[in-house]
Order: structure tokens, then C-alpha cells, then sequence
């Protein structure tokens, strides 16, 4: 064993899914030059439980990287050690913020780089700048350390912690300085966190074996594994799901054997949730380790699934749009669906395959291989994007066969609308409008327009063509919508699922559409009793109003002590015809005995 002989443990758990194909994504340059504050694509890394040991002997020297500056009073030091207790010098330590955006898109920022001394030493900056970025977002902050290639070793790479989640000293102790420095004292006793610092990370030995195989059962030999997703273990069973940064997944990359096999040697437990595997008959396929318990050994095989092959077409009518295509991306994913296969019993599978490519000049595009399943594109434009590409909502890739698609590029709409009161024409100004859009136009995902009512009520924006849904979001005294009774009731399980709010379908031929006037009606206020079947009032239970049968209530209340309740958002044009009462989703019909007053009665059969 070299003096390097570090190892890694990682978990597994349930998962999500997705951030950008790590092969896919742009590589961010791993440079000197890296500053703080430089922004790095999506991705995840496996997770390394860390041990906690007594702070190590006194830091020798002042030996520091090119990257990294003068520690002032607050840095914090910590050093790495072996599974020998030998100091790892020379690695490179990574504080990376992770926020996932969308559930397909992960972004992350590199907040600072640095790597060890001669001793294993490394200084970390001051909390605020970590307890900053983390208050700006839903994202956390994650320690990565990559040790590089050492006498026939590779790079390899762990995670010490999160901020947020899980314990971690590190994290712990920098957000503790920086909301309250006087909680010091508190922390180190809580947590047991050594009150001398620095923190010594002890990175341990390990290897965890997996197998791979063909939907015929033989070794699917030659076949890259790379962990995507982990989930970061901690004090209290705390988890994290992680996705390893694209810049980082080299040194956990690798290769079937000829009998199918991958030896991770930096994983000591089955802690990574997500593996992608690729290789040119089997495409980019991603499965879930989340069938097997944290700290277990995975049992079951990995079995890679049939592909097909993807030939299609993006159609763009105008020079504008062709110059949008021309050059463009694309991401596609599919999804397993039951097409049919049967596979043998206690066999993980993999959920979804993954492919880019590049638009030709007339829109033309092929996948060589793609795993089996509903084929959709990945909509990786901004928000306010005027020009995007859809497909039809059901695209299926069959096993062994060629699929042709057809998709088209749309432009947006400008669309107008007013908020007024029905019973006075009166318009309501300054109120915030939200406009769902885009899922009816074929796009993988619906997208949410904001807009707000001038003195005249009237608002505006850009939308997508297809069916969309307005609403207002601001609480107006007095008035209540009522689109909710009025528009046509559909089923809610058609996919693509209808946009909330009043609906609306915007054509694609014209550059300017005037959407049907958004109204509210004045509301009043209703108050009654619930009795049971014996006539007793029924404390403390729910009741709703419905004014139409099978469709959303316009009001709930709680009953009190007493069985009285009081709703105050009542439509006059839509006054209820029926009640239900008890606890939500446990409803049951309440009988109306008398209106003036209102009594409500339950229990009777």
C-alpha cells in the first residue's frame, strides 16, 4: 500500500433523476486560472463518508497553491490524511454550490479552490461567503477532494460534506459564524465537533464489485459506468441526494471487464443512487440503485436494455427560425415503457436513456442508439425564450426498429387580456397575473408567463401557441374567480395534463391574441353548524362548499367547539348546492337539513 492508499464510501437511496448527460455536457476547464465565483455545469459526484479524527500536529510551513490566497482570521484549516494516517499533499479541494433549477437541469458554481500542502493542509473561506450563496437559492454548498495519479493509483475523488441536510463540521461550523459567532461554543458541544481546528479527514480503503448483462443474459463487456447521483450520508441518518460535477466524474469513471464486471476501488458501500452506462450498442442508459439498502453490497445485476434507432427531422418555415435550428443541440431522453420485454425476476433495469445531437442544415438529425421507451426533448432554453422546437407528445422507440419523428420550430404570441368585476366593469389594477403555457404546443415542459394589470386592469405577454391558463394571483377584497364552475369540464388524466387557471387556446397563425376577460364576482359570507347523526355538533372538523357537483369547493372552513364554522369567500353568482365534512381526502357527503340557518348533518346512512 502506497502512502496515498485512500478510498472512498458512498450511499444509495432513493432518487430523482437527471442533470445534463455527463458526456454530454460542456467539460469546465480545471485550471490554475480558476477563480471563485466561476460557474460550472450540471453534474453530481460520489459521496465520501469522511471520518472525523482529532485534530492533527501543528500545520509545518506556509506552503500554499497559486489558486489559493492568504488565509485571514476566519479561514478555516483542515487536514487529510490516509487510511495509514499519513498526510495526502497536493490534492485539490473544491467548494462547490449545487441548485437544480429544473428537475432536468443542475447548475453549479465553484465558490472556491484550493489544495493541500506538504502536510495534508487546507484553508477554507469564511462562512458568510458560503452563507450567502446558500440564501440566495434552494441549493447547498459540497467540499469535493481529488487526489491525483500516484505511483500506478488514478485520480481519484470524495465528498466530505453538505450545507444543509446533513451534519458536516466544516459547513456546520462556517453558517454558525456567520448568522452568529457567539453560537460557537454551542455548536462544538452539540455536534461534537472538535473545539481546535483543523478537522482531520481520514479517507478510507474499500472496493464494491457490480455486474453488468445483456437483455439475453451475457456480460455486457466493455461498457463505461460512471455514478451520477449519490446520496451524502451523515450524523443522524441524515441524506443528501448529490450530482457529481461533469469536471469530476473522470476518476470515478469505469469499464466493464470481459465478464461484465466494474470494480469501483474508491467505493466502499453502494452509496451512489444513479449509474449511467454507455457504449455504441447500448447508447446512454441511467438506472436507480435505489432498490438496495444503504451499507448493503448490490445484489442484483445491472441489465442493460434493447435500443432502436432515432431518424428525424425539425421543420423551420422562415429564415428566423432556420437560424435558430441551424447548429442547434438537442437532448433527448426515453423512458422504459411496458413494451412487452420480460425480464428475470430480481434484475435492476435501467429507466431512461440519454442522447445529444446536432441539427443539420435542413433539421435533419439521427441517434444510432436509443434505449427502448417514450421518447421526449429536453427543453434546455430560457423561460422567456421567444422561439423553441416541439414534437408530438407521444414518440415511442421500439426495440431493434427505426423511429421516425417530426418536430417543428414555434415562435410566441403576444397575448392581451383584462381583469375586471363582473357587477360594476370595473377593472383591478396592479394585481399579478400568471399564465401557464407550452405543454399543449408539444414542449417537454410547461412554462409559467408573469404579467401585470395596468390602472386600465389590462396585462400582456409572450406565450406559446396551444391551449393556456390565466389566472390572478393577487387576493382581491370583496371578489372571488369563478372560471373554476364556468369553463367545460374535462378529464383531468389526458396527457399532456391542462394548464391551471381560465383556459384559453391561443392559435399558432397569428402574431397577436386577445384571450377572453378574466372576471371576479363579489363573494359573501356563509356560517352554519355540523351536527351527527344523533345531533350532536362534530368539533374541529373540516366542511366544504361546492357549488357544482364533481368539480374543485369555493370555500372550506373548520368547524369549533361548538360544530360552528364561518366561510368568508363565497361566490354570489355560484352559491353551493352541496357540502362534504371530515378530514381531508376522507370526506363524506353532509346533508343539508335546514338553510336559515345553515345546518349540516353527517353520519346518516
Amino acid at each position: 500500500m502506497n502512502r496515498w492508499g485512500v478510498s472512498i464510501a458512498l450511499p444509495a437511496s432513493f432518487a430523482f433523476f437527471v442533470a445534463i448527460a455527463p458526456s454530454l455536457a460542456q467539460e469546465v476547464t480545471d485550471a490554475a486560472s480558476e477563480q471563485p465565483q466561476t460557474t460550472e455545469p450540471s453534474g453530481s459526484v460520489h459521496g465520501a463518508s469522511a471520518k472525523r479524527t482529532a485534530a492533527g500536529p501543528p500545520e509545518p510551513g506556509s506552503s500554499q497553491s497559486d489558486s489559493e490566497q492568504k488565509p485571514k482570521g476566519t479561514d478555516l484549516r483542515f487536514r487529510i490524511q490516509s487510511s495509514l494516517g499519513e498526510p495526502v499533499s497536493g490534492a485539490t479541494v473544491r467548494l462547490i454550490h449545487q441548485t437544480q433549477t429544473y428537475r432536468e437541469l443542475v447548475e453549479h458554481k465553484l465558490l472556491h479552490r484550493t489544495k493541500t500542502d506538504e502536510g495534508g493542509y487546507f484553508r477554507l473561506p469564511p462562512g458568510k461567503q458560503v452563507a450567502n450563496a446558500r440564501s440566495e437559492d434552494n441549493g447547498f454548498s459540497a467540499t469535493w477532494v481529488t487526489v491525483p495519479a500516484h505511483n500506478g493509483r488514478p485520480k481519484r475523488t470524495w465528498l466530505l460534506g453538505t450545507s444543509s441536510g446533513a451534519y458536516s463540521p466544516y459547513m456546520e461550523f462556517i453558517y454558525a459564524m456567520a448568522t452568529n459567532p457567539g453560537a460557537l461554543k454551542n455548536l462544538h458541544e452539540g455536534l461534537g465537533v472538535p473545539k481546535s481546528l483543523p478537522t482531520t479527514y481520514t479517507l478510507p480503503d474499500c472496493k464494491t464489485t457490480i455486474r453488468l448483462v445483456n437483455r439475453d443474459g451475457s456480460p455486457a463487456a466493455g461498457v463505461s459506468v460512471t455514478p451520477i447521483r449519490v446520496v451524502w450520508l451523515s450524523k443522524g441518518d441524515a441524506m443528501r441526494p448529490i450530482f457529481v460535477p461533469p469536471q469530476l466524474r473522470e476518476a470515478l469513471r469505469q469499464r466493464a471487464n470481459g465478464d461484465g464486471k466494474v470494480t469501483f476501488t474508491t467505493i466502499a458501500r453502494m452509496e451512489f443512487t444513479e449509474l449511467e452506462f454507455e457504449s455504441p450498442q447500448h447508447g446512454i442508459q441511467r438506472t436507480f440503485t435505489n432498490a438496495n439498502s444503504i451499507g448493503r453490497a448490490l445484489e442484483k445485476d445491472l441489465m442493460l436494455f434493447p435500443t432502436g434507432t432515432v431518424v428525424g427531422t425539425i421543420e423551420a418555415t422562415n429564415a428566423a427560425d432556420r437560424a435558430f435550428l441551424k447548429g442547434r443541440k438537442l437532448l433527448f431522453k426515453s423512458q422504459v415503457q411496458n413494451s412487452g420485454l420480460r425480464y428475470p425476476k430480481g434484475m435492476t433495469i435501467p429507466l431512461h436513456g440519454y442522447a445529444e445531437v446536432t441539427a443539420g442544415q435542413q433539421g435533419q438529425f439521427e441517434i444510432p442508439a436509443m434505449l427502448n421507451g417514450r421518447l421526449t426533448l429536453y427543453d434546455r432554453l430560457e423561460k422567456n425564450a421567444a422561439t423553441r422546437i416541439s414534437f408530438p407528445s407521444r414518440l415511442i422507440v421500439e426495440p431493434g426498429q427505426t423511429a421516425i419523428v417530426e418536430g417543428h420550430v414555434i415562435s410566441t404570441v403576444l397575448v392581451r387580456g383584462v381583469l375586471r368585476k363582473r357587477d360594476t366593469g370595473e377593472p383591478v389594477a396592479s394585481a399579478a397575473i400568471s399564465i401557464r403555457h407550452g405543454r399543449q404546443s408539444g414542449l417537454s415542459r410547461e412554462l409559467i408567463a408573469y404579467a401585470q394589470t395596468d390602472e386600465n386592469g389590462r396585462f400582456e405577454s409572450r406565450v406559446f401557441p396551444g391551449m393556456v391558463g390565466y389566472s390572478s394571483l393577487t387576493v382581491i377584497r370583496g371578489y372571488v374567480p369563478v372560471y373554476q364552475w364556468e369553463q367545460p369540464q374535462v378529464a383531468t388524466t389526458r396527457i399532456p395534463s391542462l394548464p391551471y387557471g381560465q383556459r384559453a387556446t391561443v392559435p399558432a397563425d397569428v402574431d397577436e391574441f386577445t384571450l377572453p376577460p378574466l372576471e371576479v364576482v363579489p363573494s359573501f359570507t356563509l356560517t352554519g353548524k355540523l351536527i351527527d347523526a344523533d345531533r350532536r355538533p362534530v368539533p374541529n372538523s373540516g366542511v366544504y362548499a361546492f357549488p357544482v357537483a364533481g368539480r374543485t369547493n369555493c370555500d372550506f372552513a373548520q368547524t369549533n367547539g361548538k360544530g360552528e364554522f364561518t366561510m368568508k369567500r363565497i361566490p354570489s353568482t355560484h352559491p353551493p348546492r352541496f357540502f362534504k365534512a371530515g378530514p381531508q381526502h376522507k370526506t363524506k357527503l353532509a346533508t343539508i337539513i335546514t338553510q336559515e340557518p345553515l345546518v349540516l348533518q353527517v353520519g346518516v346512512e
